[in-house]
């Protein structure tokens, strides 16, 4: 944000444009060599990654991944990005998501795979700006509570579902101590459910 902030509404423009020419890569494609040379040479490319290899782009782009391959491309140093809006769905791993469009002026901000609110940055304040996020992460973090306390209340209740499920045994089945007889373990009936799940 500090970096929208700072190029202004002349800087705005231009990036706008920028991106227009930028060329957006499948990251399963490899690089050409040339390209290799040139982002290995800028500082870009990081090989302690992924295959660690400069012609797979994640290694090739690793050091202008997010907000830093933002100057790069106002100064014209970076031309490609990797298009990954996909990692968006992986709800474990990507915990933030930003989308910024130059041309419509606005921030969006992603938590854990949701939507969660999109902003102007047109006529904002730096301290706004980190109120705005602040918010944005204190609202992520109650939706996540709320979808935990969620799955915890299906889970309570297919325990329960399990549980009535388990207790009622047919008369022509052996019970799970009965079957268990030879073993040294007493299974409780606390415990029947998940060994019957496993």
């Amino acid at each position: 944000m500090k970096f929208i902030l700072s190029i202004g509404t002349e800087g705005w423009d231009k990036m706008a444009l920028l991106l227009k020419d930028l060329e957006w890569v499948d990251g399963a494609s490899p690089a050409s060599p040339e390209l290799q040379e040139k982002y290995t040479e800028l500082g870009f490319c990081d090989l302690s990654v992924n295959r660690r290899q400069a012609d797979d782009w994640y290694c090739l782009l690793r050091n202008v991944q997010g907000a830093e391959a933002l100057p790069e491309i106002l100064n014209g140093n970076l031309k490609h990005m990797i298009q990954s809006v996909k990692f968006l769905e992986d709800r474990l791993f990507c915990e933030w998501a930003y989308f910024v469009n130059f041309e419509e002026r606005t921030f969006e901000t992603w938590g854990h795979g949701t939507f969660l609110e999109e902003i102007s940055f047109e006529g904002l304040s730096e301290s706004d700006a980190f109120k705005w996020l602040d918010k944005m992460q204190k609202r992520d973090r109650i939706e996540r509570e709320d979808c935990s306390d969620e799955e915890e209340e299906e889970e309570e209740e297919k325990e329960n579902e399990d549980e009535k499920v388990s207790g009622d045994v047919k008369e022509d089945e052996p019970t799970p101590e009965e079957d268990h007889a030879d073993d040294a373990t007493t299974v409780t009936q606390d415990l029947q459910a998940l060994a019957i799940e496993k």
